[in-house]
């Protein structure tokens, strides 16, 4: 037995409609009229639209203008320096040297007197002396560091078997420009002697 003819019509009408439903949703796009304004963020776009959306680098501009000049540093450490010098001492005379020493020797002053170089004033102390043999029983070697003509606190004597002598109390004033000098002073019966010494500088 066939089927009626109004069963058919009825199918083909439910798929005309489906079709059609179909077609309409695909035509429908979304526009900038159909979003509100400042509702989408750049988390909303896919990497690729992200990175379209960079500009390229611009050209490098003018060198801005230089900054002020920074304020001086701390002054650096005062740490002492240490001055080595040697002379010779002959038995019952006065020798003079520079403060520098370098073997000099002299019986007068002015041929040996050393200035003070340009600068801060110095301050010496701590003089240590030593010599290669003592200056036997009941003799002495005097060394004294002299400033300006005269004698400073910083001298030491070695006597008897003794081979060296120091001063930790005391200290001579070093202005720049100042005359110096070191001054040895043997007894008359004393073993000659090459004279060794060190101070401490500092400003």
């Amino acid at each position: 037995m066939k089927a009626p003819v109004w069963k058919y019509v009825a199918i083909g009408g439910a798929c005309l409609a489906l079709g059609a439903a179909g077609t309409a949703g695909a035509s429908s796009l979304i526009t900038g009229k159909s979003i509100k304004d400042g509702s989408i963020g750049t988390k909303d776009l896919s990497k690729k639209a992200r990175k379209a959306l960079a500009g390229k680098t611009g050209p490098r501009g003018a060198a801005g203008a230089r900054g002020a000049a920074g304020s001086n540093g701390a002054p650096g450490s005062a740490a002492p320096a240490l001055l080595v010098g040697n002379s010779g001492a002959a038995a019952g005379t006065s020798r003079f040297a520079p403060l520098a020493g370098g073997g000099v020797t002299a019986t007068t002053e002015p041929g040996v007197l050393t200035p003070v170089p340009p600068g801060p004033t110095l301050t010496a102390r701590d003089l240590v002396v030593r010599v290669p043999a003592a200056p036997g029983a009941g003799e002495s070697i005097t060394i004294t560091l002299r400033v300006a003509n005269a004698d400073t606190p910083l001298t030491c004597t070695i006597a008897n078997a003794a081979q060296t002598c120091s001063t930790t109390t005391g200290t001579a004033t070093l202005a720049a420009g100042a005359l110096t000098s070191m001054r040895t002073d043997a007894t008359a019966g004393a073993t000659a002697n090459a004279i060794i010494w060190s101070l401490r500088l500092s400003s």
